[in-house]
């Protein structure tokens, strides 16, 4: 639905001067790391394969513990399967939090520079992508659920974002179907 925009991306990463490559490299180490201690908690494991390399990573690490000292993971990275719509994605959590299981996407939004402002508008429109992505694995799911979005922050803690579900994602895959299978 909304693509990434790898040019303006990359000429926005140069005029910063910051090589676009390491960014994505940066931001999907951390972000795979996050998963991991996440699921290894889930599984009672206290060795990480992903030990933390520099403070970023303890920071991280930090806010993966504050979270499972808060909430209780009760299931973790399943694959989810549409057969309706034709789409399959794999959901971070269930976990729950003062009696309600909640279905959860993971996030570590500025992983790569450090900042996460959960006000700016950037962040708003990522949590509005994430609130679609967390929806199609609810419906997926085929269950009813709340939706909460978690971001750890490179301040070793994290932000919990509820949202509701949208159906939104649906409508758009209605209206571009041919767009979509035109090369099956």
């Amino acid at each position: 639905m909304y693509p990434f925009n790898k040019k303006f991306f990359d000429n926005w990463c140069w005029k910063q001067g910051i090589n676009p490559a390491w960014v994505q490299q940066e931001s999907t180490r951390i972000g795979t790391a996050v998963s991991e201690w996440a699921e290894n908690r889930f599984y009672g494991i206290e060795v990480f394969d992903a030990i933390p390399r520099n403070k970023k990573e303890e920071a991280y690490l930090s806010g993966v513990n504050k979270f499972c000292e808060d909430w209780t993971i009760t299931n973790s990275e399943q694959t989810v399967y549409n057969d309706e719509f034709g789409y399959a994605g794999t959901y971070d959590a269930l976990a729950e939090k003062e009696g309600t299981e909640y279905l959860i996407d993971f996030k570590t939004y500025g992983a790569w520079r450090g900042v996460y402002d959960p006000k700016s508008r950037t962040s708003r429109d990522k949590i509005k992508k994430a609130r679609l992505q967390v929806s199609m694995y609810l419906e997926a799911l085929e269950r009813d659920l709340p939706l909460a979005i978690i971001v750890f922050t490179p301040d070793g803690g994290y932000v919990e974002e509820f949202v509701d579900k949208s159906d939104k994602w649906k409508e758009w895959i209605n209206e571009n179907k041919d767009k979509l299978t035109e090369d099956l």
